[in-house]
């Protein structure tokens, strides 16, 4: 999607950005929902008040909730099951999160008055990490809706509100630990609202999600799972959301969840992924202050914060030197005359195989035109993979398309040996004095025809990997055909390196170095290397590649901006005393 002009947009942004085509963001003296209805006011409009539109000067005091005009109304009205809102900085989530609440009271409410019921079996539960992030949210909870004259008593003990005329009930909750989905267990709820969705694991998002059940037949058509989050947290989580919400369809977009129970009978509900970011909150784009504070952060962390960047990664090992739209490419046929060779890491479970092919052009530059991914697969049977992989064309279809092809077959039939020789993990050649006989997974991968080489290795060969693939990513190069172009030193092939693998518990996720690579946290004791408890098997080969062929990092064409330019100026020059 394209930029609505006049909002800065930087490069370099992931297909997983969210790129506004509408003008309805807020800003200083911008009115996307057009002017207060009050007379005389300049002010944006930004509630909607029984019909009538008003700014946030006259919001009238004893309404205790309306969401913002824009993206806050969309994500509360849904109807659907399950709703990511969010991905970006800002934008009131946590507001909207212990509100959601209200659409089923207002039902239970109206029942009360018509006596179809004595008391509802509403249950709504908020719940954060840590009781410590919840205080705020339930104080701003208790002055809006407990005490004299509103709707309910919260009770500290139990952290529960309930409300005064239909027994409707609000609870809030933390879940630490991996474990603490448990004090969950056997209960039930309509609704759960998990606040920084990306601070939970998928396990507890799964069985808290688990709980969300109820006996009463209206309440059983709103069940609902709010997931309140930016693109920031745990990776594993993260990966997880992206994959079920941001990549199923375009922002805003029903998708239909199908479900076939043991009598036949198929159930099904849908889900929605709602963006948004601080350009929807008219309280904090009133003085832009929010927004130049993200707009100082690193180019990362404004794609993250900013608009709303699944691929990113704020605390990314590989900070800004990843830059999608000059690393991630179209296919190309690649030239008879290039150098080709692969990369291999091995892993059973809980972690994976990766294998990537690499053509070199005549400047040096690497280029990963193929990579696969497999998951609980011996060495000899990973072997035969990658023979049955080499002994096909790469084909592919551009946009239109029309086929064509990247490589001819790769497999020398005739010798039954591969034509790309390789490197791949040391470890494959290692044995102990109780393996003195017994063929290595190295050798017996060799044995099927892969011609691999243990790669190099030290005290030192993480960190120069990581140095290497750096190098590589900011080094540009003359491009191999075109006159005047530019090309990084290392770009990657779109879809062809990508792999789709099924997890114990049934998910799919998407892997290759496109997707893991700028994705990967940094170590906290050592923030130039990835953590190793991340998955790291696309960025282990990457790194067997580049430190086969180590490179110096950067040319001297490149202009590189001041990293301490942080937009100060001085306003007035002191006479005397510390001067800047």
């Amino acid at each position: 999607m394209s930029a609505q002009a006049g909002l800065p947009v930087p490069s370099g942004l992931s297909a997983s950005a969210w790129l506004r085509t509408d003008d309805n963001w807020y800003g200083h003296g911008r009115k996307p929902f057009g002017s207060c209805a009050r007379a005389g006011c300049p002010e944006a409009a930004c509630f909607d008040i029984r019909g009538e539109r008003l700014c946030l000067d006259h919001k009238p005091s004893h309404v205790k909730f309306a969401p913002f005009l824009g993206q806050q109304t969309k994500g509360f009205a849904t109807m659907a099951r399950w709703v990511l809102l969010g991905g970006g900085a800002g934008p009131g989530k946590s507001h909207i999160g212990a509100r959601a609440w209200l659409k089923q009271h207002a039902g239970e409410h109206e029942r009360i008055r018509r006596g179809e019921i004595k008391r509802s079996k509403g249950r709504w539960l908020f719940v954060r990490r840590t009781f410590d992030e919840l205080e705020e949210v339930i104080t701003e909870f208790v002055i809006d809706f407990s005490g004299e004259g509103n709707m309910g008593e919260y009770r500290d003990k139990g952290k529960t509100w309930t409300c005064a005329t239909c027994g409707y009930q609000v609870l809030f909750a933390s879940c630490h630990d991996d474990k603490d989905w448990m004090r969950f267990y056997g209960k039930s709820y309509t609704g759960v609202s998990l606040d920084e969705g990306c601070h939970f694991t998928v396990k507890q998002i799964e069985e808290i999600d688990g709980r969300i059940r109820t006996t009463d037949p209206v309440l059983g058509r709103m069940l609902q799972l709010y997931i309140l989050t930016n693109a920031v947290g745990n990776a594993e989580t993260k990966q997880y959301l992206k994959e079920r919400y941001v990549k199923a369809a375009p922002p805003e977009t029903k998708v239909l969840v199908e479900k076939r129970l043991t009598d036949g009978r198929v159930i099904t509900d849908y889900q929605v992924y709602t963006p948004s970011n601080v350009l929807d909150n008219p309280a904090l784009t009133r003085d832009g202050r929010y927004e130049a504070n993200l707009r100082r952060k690193s180019k990362q962390q404004i794609a993250v914060l900013l608009y709303n960047d699944w691929d990113a990664e704020e605390g990314a090992w590989v900070g800004d030197a990843w830059d999608r739209e000059k690393h991630v490419v179209m296919p190309f046929p690649i030239p008879a005359s290039w150098e080709k060779s692969k990369a291999l890491d091995y892993g059973w479970n809980p972690g994976l195989t990766a294998v990537h092919w690499y053509a070199h052009g005549p400047s040096g530059e690497a280029v990963c035109y193929r990579a696969i991914s497999f998951r609980k697969l011996t060495a000899k049977q990973v072997a035969y993979r990658v023979k049955e992989i080499e002994s096909k064309e790469l084909w592919v279809r551009d946009r239109t398309g029309r086929q064509y092809k990247i490589v001819d077959k790769e497999w020398d039939d005739v010798n039954d040996v591969s034509l790309v020789p390789g490197v791949a993990d040391r470890q494959l050649w290692a044995r102990d004095n109780e393996q003195a006989e017994r063929e290595t997974r190295g050798e017996i991968m060799n044995s099927v025809g892969l011609r691999l080489r243990p790669c190099h290795k030290s005290a030192t060969s993480r960190e120069d990997g990581a140095e290497q693939i750096r190098n590589r990513l900011i080094t540009d190069v003359p491009h191999h055909a075109i006159d005047g172009e530019w090309v990084s030193m290392l770009r990657f092939f779109a879809k062809t390196t990508e792999s789709q693998i099924m997890m114990d518990d049934g998910r799919v996720v998407t892997t290759g170095p496109t997707h893991t690579l700028p994705e990967l946290p940094a170590d906290e004791k050592n923030p130039a290397v990835p953590d190793t408890n991340a998955n790291d098997h696309d960025w282990d080969t990457c790194s067997y590649h580049c430190n086969s062929r180590p490179v110096a990092g950067g040319r001297e064409e490149q202009t590189v901006s001041d990293p301490y330019d942080w937009g100060w100026r001085v306003v007035d020059q002191p006479k005397q005393g510390i001067t800047w």
